[in-house]
């Protein structure tokens, strides 16, 4: 069993000179896609899967100025955290060891923000730059802020039938599986609640105890006969909120963008059919969906099942990583 995915990623028309329409300020998302244990360097373990994660920096320049960074550290700090709880999860086969992870993925973030504020400034103009009172704690979480960043992360294990997913922020984290019935876009660790469809409210990873506001989800074949059906045949699609930014409301979202486009790469029996669905995404995003998006975009689509690929298994670029 493998997993078929790709991803695309377009930097918003609101980083765009009206004059020029050359980029004058860099895309705030970053993503990064890690299938252990091929691309993995040292990795002892016998798992076979794919982490996915997905930032949107804030982008704000006045409180987050640096957060297309921040969203960028984010990606590294997902994957490296989770590859340690795979680790342990293989150890003890415990899904509990995930539950930590909220707390680790923060811990690591900002010691990578720490480290990159420190080598871009001397600790003074630090000082100057981020706190007026010169507190140590308030200027710490100054320097946070100017990194805020969202984080989608999503961790597929077919052979183990473990599906784990979590968020901090805006975006969808939303799947699709086969049934008897017509199919439905489900989300998953849902972290944007009852807040409304168009809010530009958002948590972040910068906020103080942002562990709390992470939502988790994980689906476990080997301890639910229906999450064992769901994971034998689904997709994944992870996308910032640029993409639901430019629907006109929640249900055009999901059924007339999502919806559409997740049935044809789940049933996709080729990988010539897989790779037009690939340029279909991307030339929509390009030409498209900045007619009512402003935003950055970033999606990545995963299908996983047991069927053989049929046809050239070539994959026409490296779309593993945009960080």
């Amino acid at each position: 069993m493998r997993n078929k995915l790709f991803a695309v990623s377009q930097t918003g028309v609101s980083h765009l000179s009206a004059d020029t329409n050359r980029i004058f300020s860099p895309c705030q998302d970053a993503y990064k896609i890690l299938e252990f244990p091929s691309e993995v360097i040292g990795w002892e373990g016998n798992l076979h899967g794919t982490i996915i994660a997905v930032a949107d920096g804030h982008g704000n320049p006045i409180y987050h100025g640096s957060s297309e960074f921040g969203s960028k550290f984010a990606v590294k700090a997902a994957t490296e955290c989770m590859l340690e709880l795979l680790s342990e999860y293989e150890k003890t086969n415990d899904v509990e060891v995930f539950s930590c992870f909220p707390r680790m993925v923060i811990t690591a973030w900002k010691t990578l923000v720490l480290e990159h504020a420190k080598g871009r400034f001397p600790e003074k103009d630090l000082r100057k730059r981020f706190s007026k009172e010169h507190i140590y704690e308030d200027y710490l979480e100054r320097i946070y802020m100017d990194y805020g960043s969202t984080l989608l992360v999503a961790v597929a294990l077919p052979e183990e039938k473990l599906l784990i997913t979590a968020q901090i922020g805006d975006g969808d984290i939303l799947m699709m599986y086969r049934s008897d019935s017509e199919h439905e876009v489900h989300r998953l660790a849902n972290a944007n609640g009852e807040r409304e469809f168009d809010s530009n409210v958002t948590d972040s990873l910068c906020m103080y105890r942002a562990d709390r506001q992470f939502k988790m989800e994980i689906l476990n074949g080997k301890e639910s006969s229906e999450d064992a059906k769901i994971l034998e045949d689904y997709v994944l699609l992870v996308t910032t909120d640029g993409i639901s930014s430019g629907a006109f409301s929640e249900f055009h979202y999901l059924n007339d963008y999502c919806r559409w486009r997740m049935e044809n790469y789940m049933f996709a029996e080729k990988n010539s059919e897989r790779h037009f669905i690939q340029s279909f995404v991307e030339k929509e995003m390009e030409e498209k969906m900045c007619f009512y998006s402003t935003d950055d975009m970033t999606v990545v689509f995963m299908a996983v099942n047991d069927r053989d690929d049929e046809g050239d298994d070539s994959t026409s670029k490296d779309l593993t990583e945009r960080i």
